[in-house]
């Protein structure tokens, strides 16, 4: 029996983000079922699951693709948890969020580092010597 998209995207969201997306999502569906679903079917469901990248690999675009956007903190947020999460170092983030400047601004890439920060402090990791 094949899962359906829209359990594969759950469970994808509950082993790389947590309980703490749960919520997130939980409350998105109670102002916005359907987008909710739009998100664990299509996104983590659908893309996320294909077999072409891993979720390491996806994880790195997501970070910088949020990172040049500018105003997707949130969500990078997610992501870099996610990305810790499937073993990135901080140092790598980092260094993604870095090159980000060449190619988005360096407003963009310091809006996302800050942000990351966050993740970093939350989870006790901010004291990791980065290269310079």
């Amino acid at each position: 029996m094949q899962i359906s998209r829209m359990d594969a995207g759950a469970a994808l969201i509950s082993s790389l983000y947590g309980s703490s997306y749960q919520d997130a999502l939980e409350r998105l569906g109670e102002i916005a079922p359907h987008f909710r679903d739009l998100i664990v079917e299509v996104i983590a469901g659908t893309v996320y699951t294909r077999a072409q990248l891993d979720q390491r690999s996806r994880e790195l675009v997501a970070i910088a693709s949020l990172a040049t956007l500018g105003h997707a903190l949130p969500q990078l947020k997610v992501h870099v948890a996610g990305a810790l999460a499937l073993g990135w170092t901080r140092s790598e983030i980092v260094e993604v969020l870095t090159q980000v400047a060449m190619h988005a601004g360096f407003p963009a890439a310091r809006n996302a580092i800050m942000a990351a920060a966050e993740v970093f402090e939350a989870q006790q990791i901010l004291d990791q010597k980065v290269p310079q």
